[in-house]
């Protein structure tokens, strides 16, 4: 396994399901002219403005991979996802891989543990996917997957997304599992942990992941996080989600989205 960066492809792809998982939550399934081996966790795909009003493009982690096709969750914040969220066997324009793929060079942890917050827990669907199967291929007792996924709420949370004893849920009104926020729920678990080798990967808002990487930068724990600006284009050529980071001015949707968490400079991010 290690970081990828493929050719880009433009296609136009047929929305081939799109289903209610959560309430703002949808799984839209989407046609995908060459083999879906191409994509790694952590990459995305770019879809081209829907409204009429808009003019750039949306970016959308890939979730899941499947023969001929290739899964986003999305949430409808605005006029674009709310028209992709409604959109039933029509053609929209998408381009992609976009982004370099799955950083994690080093297999040689106990445990790799993903931490989601709200619709950040989107790209790590394809984390867990790829990682639980290299689990189970290597059979050394070694590698387990362990999922950390927080919401506002009860409702807002997707349960179709992970086994049920891979995942631990907390939501902030304490409507279903741990009470609170996920940095709370990862803070208890990371303080009962002595001896086992972890590495994290975290998606979600900014301030969540800053906390998850102060937390590991103090414990020595490798942590990686996928970042998200506004993109215009999303193959590196408009500069527009440039940022400054530790070794210089990086490219959200061409050198990222995913960065070692060592890298960030929190202050320089929107």
């Amino acid at each position: 396994m290690k970081m990828t960066e493929e050719i880009m492809e433009v296609w136009s792809g047929e929305i081939l399901k799109n289903l209610q998982r959560a309430t703002d939550i949808f799984e839209v399934e989407i046609s995908c002219p060459f083999d879906t081996k191409r994509f790694s966790p952590g990459q995305f795909v770019s879809i081209a403005p829907l409204a009429q009003e808009s003019v750039m493009s949306r970016p959308f982690s890939i979730s899941s991979v499947h023969d001929s096709s290739f899964s986003i969750l999305i949430k409808t914040i605005g006029k674009n996802t709310d028209l992709l969220s409604e959109m039933q066997k029509e053609q929209i324009k998408v381009w992609g891989p976009c982004g370099k793929g799955n950083p994690i060079t080093d297999l040689r942890f106990d445990e790799l543990w993903l931490i989601g917050g709200g619709i950040g827990i989107a790209p790590l669907v394809f984390f867990n996917k790829v990682f639980s199967d290299y689990e189970k291929e290597c059979r050394s007792g070694r590698g387990r997957v362990r999922v950390f996924y927080g919401s506002q709420s009860e409702e807002d949370l997707d349960f179709n997304l992970f086994p049920a004893d891979s995942v631990e849920y907390s939501t902030d009104d304490g409507t279903f599992g741990s009470p609170g926020k996920i940095t709370e729920l990862f803070i208890k678990e990371i303080e009962m942990i002595r001896s086992k080798k972890i590495t994290v990967v975290t998606c979600g808002p900014n301030i969540m992941m800053r906390q998850i990487a102060r937390i590991c930068k103090h414990r020595d724990v490798p942590c990686f996080v996928i970042l998200e600006q506004p993109m215009a284009c999303g193959t590196g050529i408009c500069l527009g989600c440039s940022v400054k980071m530790k070794s210089g001015m990086k490219r959200i949707c061409k050198d990222g989205p995913v960065f070692p968490a060592e890298e960030v400079i929190w202050d320089e991010l929107t």
